[in-house]
């Protein structure tokens, strides 16, 4: 994720990034970026409909579909979050940090899958 931390320059990029959503919602990356500072400040609830947002202007970004996983993982959503890490797979399959976020993700339910057959 691009943006990072706390404090008053990060305060300071993310009113900035809320202004140029009010100016044109349709920005992709403003979402994005958006979501993806909200998720660093543990914010998953606000950053969900940002994520989502992100997606639905881009369907073919690998990392608007991965910020998705994660903001889905964070709020105990793997399932969902599985589908976003698999859609941003077979978008990027050469990027090793979506590889990751989807073998994490598959290895997880198939761990409760085991667990659930017990």
């Amino acid at each position: 994720m691009a943006l990072a931390g706390s404090g008053p320059a990060s305060d300071e990029a993310m009113a900035a990034l809320r202004a140029a959503l009010i100016l044109n919602p349709q920005n992709q990356t403003a979402n994005r970026n958006l979501a993806a500072m909200l998720v660093q400040r543990i914010h998953y609830d606000e950053a969900l409909p940002y994520a989502r947002r992100a997606v639905e202007l881009s369907p073919n970004h690998a990392l608007a579909h991965d910020l998705l996983g994660v903001v889905l993982t964070f709020q105990s959503k793997p399932t969902e979050a599985f589908a976003e890490f698999e859609q941003a797979v077979q978008l990027n399959p050469c990027d090793p940090s979506l590889l990751e976020h989807y073998q994490a993700t598959a290895q997880e339910r198939q761990r409760r899958g085991a667990v659930a057959s017990r």
